[in-house]
């Protein structure tokens, strides 16, 4: 199956065919491929997953647009399966929160921030590393980040209000 993905990638890429135009355009049962294949995974985890994490990281190739983004939220957030929703989240056709100073302070060369999040029962745990939290600050004056936690689309953001 990944095989085929990227061979299927290599042959739109040769041709100047959009990889969205392929893997974005036609909803299965109302949602689009990303989706059923987010919904149904059993975790998260790319070493349990390995063959469905590559699929994704193959459908990610196109930048997403906001209906297939949505759908693929809503899949992460209904399962809370954060390592997926990351991929989404950072994936082409995004901003992140850090965009907006990421040409002021060389954002590529910045390491990327460490999210974990833990369920366990009614309570979850989010432990966030925030890389070059103050010089961000100063350029952008909000520093955020996303995550799914228990079925919740959920938001942190620290903002300079003066």
């Amino acid at each position: 199956m990944v095989m085929a993905l990227q061979a299927c990638i290599a042959a739109c890429k040769s041709r100047n065919i959009p990889l969205e135009s392929v893997f974005q355009k036609q909803p299965l049962k109302g949602r689009y491929a990303l989706h059923h294949v987010i919904i149904h995974a059993q975790s998260d985890d790319p070493q349990k997953e390995g063959v469905r994490y590559r699929v994704i990281k193959c459908l990610l190739e196109a930048p997403l647009d906001k209906a297939t983004r949505s759908s693929a939220y809503l899949a992460c957030s209904a399962r809370s399966l954060q390592g997926y929703f990351s991929l989404v989240r950072l994936a082409k056709g995004f901003q992140p929160y850090s965009a907006n100073s990421s040409s002021l302070l060389d954002i590529e060369s910045l390491p990327d921030e460490v999210l974990e999040v833990r369920s366990t029962g009614e309570t979850f745990q989010v432990d966030w590393a925030i890389p070059n939290f103050g010089p961000r600050m100063r350029v952008s004056r909000m520093v955020g980040t996303e995550f799914v936690a228990q079925g919740f689309l959920l938001i942190f953001q620290y903002m300079l209000l003066n």
